[in-house]
């Protein structure tokens, strides 16, 4: 007869870690190393943060001096008082002599926000807003 033989399946086993000893520090890890598209990533990140920082700072400096700047001229004005027979024509006429009343009936309108047809018609009663004569 045969004789069979069964032997039991190879086991690996790790070898057992040292033990260290009390007040040894273990050795640091190898520091982070970077690919070539990590540093890319990084060096895009530094200089858009450089940018915002730079326009943020040129946004708060510039304020003051925008505001300064933003009062317009506020060109002398006055209230009438629209009679029976009045035009348009002899309003811009009376209120800015010598100039050209065409001119003054433009102006006359944008400060009351006329347009269309209804901008050089006038009504009696009406309160219109008019340039005085610099």
């Amino acid at each position: 007869m045969a004789a069979i033989t069964i032997s039991a399946p190879a086991v690996r086993t790790r070898p057992a870690r040292p033990a260290r000893p009390a007040g040894v520090r273990s050795v640091p890890a190898a520091p982070v190393r970077l690919t070539r598209r990590g540093r890319r990533l990084v060096r895009t990140g530094v200089v858009a943060l450089a940018l915002l920082v730079t326009l943020l700072v040129a946004s708060v400096t510039a304020l003051p001096a925008l505001q300064a700047g933003t009062d317009a001229a506020v060109p002398a004005t006055t209230t009438v008082v629209v009679q029976p027979g009045q035009t348009m024509w002899a309003l811009a006429r009376d209120a800015v002599p010598g100039v050209d009343p065409r001119a003054t009936i433009e102006r006359i309108a944008s400060l009351n926000s006329l347009s269309g047809a209804d901008a050089s018609i006038v009504y009696p009663g009406q309160e219109l807003i008019v340039p005085l004569a610099e």
